[in-house]
């Protein structure tokens, strides 16, 4: 049962933290203009419920192997030394809060790096399309708050006042800038169009209309 349940934490918290966008900001420090995101906090909980399944199914040793094994982990893991080390060695030049804001960008890379080799890693023994269904949902999700958003407050010159450009009539989302949520939408065309291509004609209609959507 525990499991199951993981099996469905893990993606949604994933997924919900992309969704998440900018719609909650925490301040770091008064009167800084560092803060933190909900998709941050969202991306710790992914990460310990990533460790917490790999605990429950006693694979931390295999994962461990697997991480090592793959050449892109490795490099990976030596930038993050390397980023560790250049904190570490110029952490006179910094001021308390500078520093903390600096190890907090290099625990939340460490964390994206735990989360994309932890998705692998499952997918061996969980299905593929598990993370593949969650991913199209909150993508379905976001682009319907688009459009509302698009709908009723197509003038986001009010935001201008917290640092946000003033679009006017562009699909934002959560995302807040067009230029990024239209990367997003050209992402879930692309994993939409290969699952479109993988499925029956019956099958496939969903995806395709997901498409048409995006």
């Amino acid at each position: 049962m525990f499991s199951s349940r993981l099996r469905f934490l893990i993606p949604t918290l994933i997924f919900g933290s992309v969704a998440a966008g900018q719609l909650v900001k925490i301040s770091l420090f008064p009167g800084s203009k560092s803060s933190l995101n909900l998709s941050d906090l969202l991306l710790v909980v992914a990460s310990l419920a990533i460790i917490a399944a790999l605990i429950k199914e006693r694979a931390l040793t295999d994962f461990t192997r697997y991480f090592l094994k793959s050449s892109i982990w490795k490099w990976l893991l030596i930038f993050l030394g390397w980023a560790l080390l250049t904190l570490i060695l110029h952490v006179g030049s910094y001021s308390k809060s500078e520093l903390a804001l600096g190890l907090f960008y290099w625990l939340r890379l460490g964390m994206i790096f735990l989360l994309g080799s932890g998705i692998l890693y499952f997918c061996r023994s969980w299905k593929a399309s598990l993370f593949v269904e969650h991913f199209l949902i909150w993508s379905a999700i976001l682009i319907g708050i688009g459009f509302l958003q698009w709908y009723f407050v197509s003038d986001f010159g009010f935001m201008a006042l917290a640092g946000w450009d003033p679009h006017q009539g562009r699909l934002l989302s959560t995302f807040f800038d067009p230029n990024f949520f239209g990367t997003f939408i050209v992402l879930c065309m692309s994993v939409t169009l290969a699952e479109a291509l993988q499925h029956p004609p019956k099958k496939a209609t969903w995806y395709i209309t997901f498409l048409a959507l995006s």
